[in-house]
């Protein structure tokens, strides 16, 4: 007897962990609410924030934020940094002493702010824009001063409406320059080396009219494939564990 209780409760134990799982999953697919911490970021993708929208995405769109972020400087140059816009479409890694040292300054202020593509110059044939477009200017403080090239490069990732070929960069928004790129994490964003401020540019083969709609159908995709495996892997938990709880009962029947 004083085994078969723990290895009844283990075997309780893991048939709630399972229905746990299932009702996350479901109430994820059914509600939409985000349930923690098993399957947090499970669900749509959320839908892409533009500058200036297509026409049919522009009635539920949230125009994109700048961000500006300060980062230490010393003798031996930058500190380590990662520097993203508040809807994360656009991210820089900065490794340490990224920006090298630079007289009595303190401080490197990173700043990145979203433009619509249309007010810059057009990526070559046969690349489109594909998103916003970002200034991203580095300044050394408190002197003002524009930082040049990188001491060490650094890496963007742009978060893209569409899958796209490569990150595109300029120096003054007239010309573009295609840099050696590889999508990241599937086609959703796209990376590149970062060696200096500029003008930067996701470009994509076609016309990119938005893909908010394509994402919130792989995202239900997803949770409904994910309901149906969780499931599969449920029920046969839940059927044994049910049929060995079943059994010590008939056991003290028949000792009776």
């Amino acid at each position: 007897m004083s085994t078969a209780v723990p290895s009844r409760t283990r075997k309780a134990g893991v048939g709630i962990a399972v229905v746990y799982v299932v009702v996350c999953v479901a109430t994820i697919a059914l509600t939409g609410h985000h349930v923690r911490p098993l399957f947090d970021g499970i669900g749509p993708a959320a839908p892409y924030q533009w500058v200036k929208p297509p026409p049919d995405f522009a009635a539920g769109n949230t125009k994109p934020k700048p961000a500006s972020v300060d980062v230490a400087l010393k003798p031996d140059g930058s500190a380590a940094a990662v520097v993203n816009t508040p809807d994360a479409q656009a991210l820089l890694n900065l490794p340490q002493g990224a920006v090298a040292a630079h007289g009595a300054d303190t401080k490197v202020t990173v700043t990145i702010v979203p433009l619509d593509p249309a007010t810059l110059a057009p990526p070559a044939s046969p690349l489109n824009a594909d998103g916003n477009a970002y200034r991203i200017t580095l300044k050394y403080g408190p002197s003002g001063v524009v930082v040049g090239a990188l001491a060490k490069p650094g890496n963007i990732v742009l978060t893209v409406p569409q899958p796209a070929r490569s990150v595109l960069s300029s120096a003054d928004g007239r010309a573009w320059q295609e840099l050696a790129s590889q999508s990241i994490g599937g086609t959703g964003s796209v990376g590149a080396a970062f060696n200096g401020g500029g003008y930067f540019l996701a470009g994509a083969h076609g016309t990119v009219t938005g893909a908010s709609s394509k994402s919130s159908s792989t995202g239900r995709t997803l949770v409904i494939a994910g309901v149906v495996v969780v499931l599969a892997l449920a029920l046969p938990f839940l059927v044994t564990w049910l049929r060995r709880r079943r059994r010590p009962g008939r056991r003290r029947v028949r000792r009776r």
